[in-house]
C-alpha cells in the first residue's frame, strides 16, 4: 500500500523545494527524488509524528486561485494543439507558488517517464485531490482534456468563492472576539494587582465579583500560567484531529453540531453543496455515478455526510437508483433528493445537481449573512458587558473603602 510523503531536497543549482509525494515504499521515494537529480535532505512518512508536523504547518494546501488558474491556463494551452509537455512547461514558468511549482514539475518529470497525468497527480495527494484526478482520468479516457482541465478550473474557482465568503463573514467577529479577550486580559493582569494591594492596605469588604476578578488575576500572573495555556491549546487540537480520525465518535461529534440551530444549517448546506457539485461535475465528466459518489465522500468535510454518503454508494452498488438512495439515507435535505429525482427522470442528473449545488451556496452566503449582522450588536453588547464588571468591580470596593476613611 503506498504511503504519502514529505520530503524537502536540494536542486543541482542549490535550490530547495519542498513537497509531497505518494510511493510504495521510502526507497521507492528517494529513488523517484533522484532520478529528478534531487538530493534529498529529508523524508517523513505522513504516519510519523514529524510528517504530521510538516502536514500541518509546513505544507499546507496551495491556494486554490493558484491551482485554477494553472488549469485555466493548461486548457487554453491543450485547446491551442500544445502538447501536454509543453503546456506544463508554460504552466510551471508562469507558477508563481514554489511548492505547487514543485509538485508541477514532478508531474511533468513523470509524463515525460510515460506516466498518465492523472496518475501523476494520484501521487500529489496534498496538491490534486481525488476529485481532480478523477476528473482529469475521465477526459484522458474520453478524449475531452481540454473540457475537463476547464471544468476543474470553474470548480475550484467556485470552491474558492465559497471559501472566501466564509472567511469573509468569520473575521470580523473573530477580530472582536481576540480584541476583547486580549483587553480584559490587560486590565487582570497589568491593572488589578495594583489595585488589589491598595484593597488590602486599606481592609476594604470586597464583593463576591472583585474577589472573583482578584482571584482571575493572580492565576494569570502565576508562572505556570503561560505553560497551563498552552498546555490547554495543545490538548484542544488533540483532541479536535482525534474526533475526526476516531469512527463513531467523531461521527457522533458532527452529528450533534449539525443539530445546532444556525451552525447546523450552515455545515448541512456547505457539506450539500460540495456533495452536488462534485458529483455533478464528475458526471458532467463522464464519470461514474457509483465512482463520482464515492469521490465525493472523500471532500465533502463532514463525518456525518461522509457516512451518509457510503450508504449512497453501497445502495447504489446494490442496484438502487440515485434519489431513492438519498431518501433512503435521511441525511440530505429533500429538496436535494426532489431535484436529484427530477434529474434522473428528466436525463440531466449532473445539471440538476450543479444547480442544487448553487442554491445551497447562496444559502450558506445568506446564513453566514445574517450571522454577521446579528452576532456584531451580541458581542459588543457582551465586550461592554464584561468591562462594565470589570469596572463596577473596583469602582464599588474602592468607594465603600473612601467612605469608611471619613
Amino acid at each position: 500500500m503506498e504511503a504519502v510523503y514529505h520530503y524537502t531536497a536540494r536542486s543541482d543549482g542549490g535550490i530547495v523545494v519542498a513537497g509531497t509525494m505518494r510511493a510504495s515504499s521510502r526507497g521507492a521515494a528517494v529513488a523517484q527524488l533522484r532520478g529528478r537529480r534531487l538530493f534529498v535532505t529529508s523524508l517523513d512518512d505522513e504516519v510519523n509524528v514529524r510528517g504530521k508536523a510538516k502536514a500541518l504547518f509546513k505544507l499546507a494546501s496551495s491556494q486554490r486561485r493558484t491551482r485554477a488558474a494553472f488549469f485555466r491556463a493548461l486548457a487554453v494551452l491543450v485547446g491551442a494543439g500544445t502538447t501536454l509537455r509543453r503546456a506544463l512547461a508554460v504552466s510551471i514558468e508562469q507558477c508563481k507558488d514554489a511548492r505547487f511549482a514543485e509538485a508541477l514539475r514532478a508531474a511533468a518529470a513523470d509524463v515525460d517517464g510515460g506516466t498518465a497525468l492523472s496518475d501523476a497527480m494520484s501521487r500529489r495527494p496534498a496538491e490534486f485531490s481525488a476529485t481532480i484526478v478523477a476528473m482529469v482520468r475521465a477526459g484522458e479516457l474520453g478524449g475531452v482534456l481540454e473540457d475537463v482541465l476547464d471544468r476543474c478550473a470553474t470548480m475550484l474557482e467556485r470552491e474558492g468563492e465559497l471559501r472566501r465568503r466564509v472567511t469573509a463573514a468569520l473575521t470580523y467577529p473573530a477580530l472582536v472576539m481576540t480584541v476583547s479577550a486580549g483587553l480584559v486580559v490587560f486590565l487582570l493582569v497589568a491593572t488589578v494587582p495594583s489595585l488589589s494591594s491598595m484593597f488590602a492596605q486599606l481592609h476594604a469588604s470586597l464583593p463576591l465579583s472583585t474577589r472573583l476578578m482578584i482571584g482571575a488575576s493572580q492565576l494569570l500572573r502565576a508562572p505556570e500560567a503561560p505553560l497551563a495555556a498552552i498546555t490547554m491549546c495543545a490538548c484542544m487540537v488533540g483532541i479536535t484531529m482525534l474526533a475526526r480520525r476516531i469512527g463513531m465518535r467523531g461521527l457522533w461529534l458532527d452529528k450533534s453540531m449539525l443539530k445546532l440551530p444556525i451552525i447546523g444549517r450552515i455545515r448541512s448546506s456547505a457539506a450539500t453543496a460540495t456533495f452536488a457539485r462534485t458529483v455533478g461535475t464528475l458526471l458532467q465528466c463522464g464519470v461514474a455515478i457509483t465512482e463520482s459518489v464515492r469521490t465525493a465522500a472523500d471532500v465533502v468535510g463532514s463525518e456525518a455526510y461522509r457516512h451518509a454518503i457510503l450508504g449512497v454508494e453501497r445502495l447504489l452498488s446494490e442496484g438502487t437508483a440515485f434519489a431513492p438512495a438519498l431518501r433512503y439515507v435521511g441525511t440530505f435535505d429533500p429538496l436535494c433528493v426532489g431535484l436529484a429525482a427530477v434529474g434522473e427522470e428528466s436525463g440531466s442528473l449532473d445539471g440538476m445537481l450543479l444547480r442544487a449545488a448553487e442554491h445551497y451556496e447562496s444559502d450558506v452566503s445568506a446564513s453566514l449573512a445574517t450571522i454577521t449582522s446579528v452576532i456584531e450588536p451580541v458581542m459588543i453588547a457582551a465586550l461592554g458587558s464584561v468591562v462594565g464588571l470589570i469596572v463596577a468591580s473596583i469602582i464599588i470596593p474602592l468607594y465603600a473603602a473612601i467612605g469608611n476613611i471619613r
